[in-house]
């Protein structure tokens, strides 16, 4: 069997799968539930220091956290607001918005704590984050990243309308094939489109539409060849958590250890994921390199502990990592508070970028995805 997944591959030819979860999938109905709380938090109170966490399961929804904040939030009223916006009516869809049970556990602090925080321009905490980018594609995300989320928000669609066997909480994970060059990687094919979800149509009958219905509307026929594969399998529901899918480029960079959402700006693995990914896209915006990895560590205070760069060997013009960690340096302000002010972070956009994450976004909305224009090294 292992065999089997290279046989045919050329030697400078190698896979990588990503994955991506549609609307509706358990996980992603938490992460929008924390950032909705988030956001009604900051809406209110744009020194909100904020760490909660959200988990549902059949007709429970519970918000576990800590809030220090002015605000005066309705948890219960948000949480069931948002069920209802996704469409969840309590008919077969687990949830019900008005028959469902909210559990709100939420610690209060004395928000004159934060503000004297934020007037330090500390951190809530520690942390070591990553950010990626690379040439793949004009989002400077991983073609298979890219892909995996598009053909997610498409089986959200088809969900809607003419494929009923594509169930909201369906999740896609897309295998690429891809042609290493020093360094740099060229998307050659796709290798497979698998979906999970609670099916009740038969996998066999489901496999045609997948391909006719999915995926030909989202991926260029130059990438689908008769060896493509299309998978299928039936899961049953699940519980959801909010963060435990926040690996936003796959595994080439893992921009945290802790969940991204429910958390405020101030705390690490909020701003940092969020600059190290701004970096990182001005650098291959810049032509500096064509791919590259930032690590930033914080230790709770302002600026940060370290800086690493790896370009894996793809920098341009005879350059080396240490000339574009100097080009950071001279660039980007990394105290904390300079960040998050640059990033316009203690605005409520949150909610918005749980569809299709918060990175690969071209339309300007997001601060962090629009690149600097740097000065060269």
């Amino acid at each position: 069997m292992a065999d089997a997944l290279i046989a045919g591959l050329p030697n400078t030819h190698v896979l990588f799968s990503a994955e991506s979860l549609c609307d509706g999938h358990p996980d992603k109905l938490c992460d929008r539930l924390a950032e909705s709380l988030v956001d009604s938090l900051l809406a209110e109170d744009p020194q909100t220091r904020a760490n909660l966490q959200v988990l549902v399961k059949a007709d429970m929804a519970i918000v576990l956290g800590s809030v220090a904040t002015t605000a005066q939030v309705p948890y219960e009223q948000v949480v069931r607001r948002v069920l209802k916006k996704l469409g969840y009516d309590g008919s077969g869809k687990g949830l019900g918005p008005d028959s469902c049970r909210v559990v709100i556990h939420i610690d209060s602090q004395v928000p004159e704590a934060a503000l004297k925080a934020a007037e330090d321009c500390n951190l809530s905490d520690s942390g070591v984050i990553t950010g990626y980018a690379c040439s793949e594609t004009p989002e400077c995300m991983p073609f298979a990243v890219l892909l995996a989320c598009r053909l997610s928000q498409r089986l959200t669609e088809v969900a809607r309308s003419s494929c009923h066997w594509a169930k909201p909480e369906s999740q896609v994970q897309v295998t690429m094939e891809y042609k290493r060059t020093r360094g740099k990687l060229i998307p050659s094919r796709v290798h497979t489109v698998h979906i999970s979800a609670d099916l009740t149509t038969p996998i066999e009958d489901i496999k045609t539409q997948l391909r006719e219905e999915v995926v030909k509307a989202v991926v260029s026929e130059q990438y689908i060849d008769d060896r493509t594969i299309y998978s299928v399998n039936s899961v049953g529901r699940t519980s959801g958590l909010s963060g435990r899918h926040g690996n936003f480029y796959g595994s080439w960079g893992d921009q945290s250890s802790s969940a991204f959402s429910g958390k405020d700006p101030s705390r690490v693995e909020r701003v940092v994921p969020l600059a190290a990914r701004w970096i990182a896209k001005s650098l291959v915006k810049a032509n500096l390199c064509d791919r590259v990895m930032v690590q930033l560590a914080y230790t709770g205070l302002g600026a940060p502990s370290s800086i690493h760069i790896d370009t894996f060997g793809t920098t341009k013009a005879g350059r080396e990592d240490k000339d574009l960690t100097a080009a950071v340096l001279a660039n980007f302000d990394l105290r904390a508070e300079s960040l998050i002010q640059e990033l316009s972070l203690r605005q409520a956009v949150y909610e918005k970028t749980v569809s299709a994450g918060p990175f690969g976004r071209e339309d300007g909305e997001f601060p962090w995805e629009c690149p600097r224009a740097l000065n060269s090294p």
